[in-house]
């Protein structure tokens, strides 16, 4: 699980990865779901920093550590979604759904040029949106 930091609790320790980070290092820069946030969904907002990003304290915002070696499907970055429902704790009652969802990036992973959007995000609102959707 990467590390995970808000701007709002955690703008010091912030600082401080920024500056021992190496200049390889990738962070991912997020917006934070809440009903004020209208940034927090479809991909908006979102950003993959590194050392030489100056970074303000943005409160409704997050970092993480990024990984630079995900695991590819024929080099695309992926993510997969399984819903689940619990409908009670004691006893334990789980659903799982038969079916889960999964997204592609639609160009080659490449993490060293951490501005392409479409190699790096696997959000359906932003992937849409690339020359290679129906190639």
């Amino acid at each position: 699980m990467p590390q995970t930091y808000l701007f709002a609790y955690d703008y010091d320790k912030i600082k401080t990865i920024m500056q021992d980070s190496k200049k390889s290092d990738i962070f991912i820069l997020k917006p934070v779901a809440s009903g004020t946030n209208i940034y927090a969904a479809q991909g908006k907002g979102i950003k993959l920093v590194n050392k030489k990003s100056v970074l303000k304290k943005m409160e409704h915002y997050l970092l993480q550590e990024y990984k630079a070696s995900p695991h590819l499907i024929d080099g695309l970055k992926y993510d997969l979604r399984i819903y689940v429902l619990v409908t009670s704790y004691d006893p334990l009652k789980v659903y799982v759904f038969k079916e889960g969802l999964c997204r592609f990036a639609t160009e080659q992973y490449n993490n060293k040029k951490i501005k392409q959007r479409f190699s790096h995000l696997t959000n359906y609102a932003v992937n849409k949106n690339s020359a290679k959707v129906g190639d």
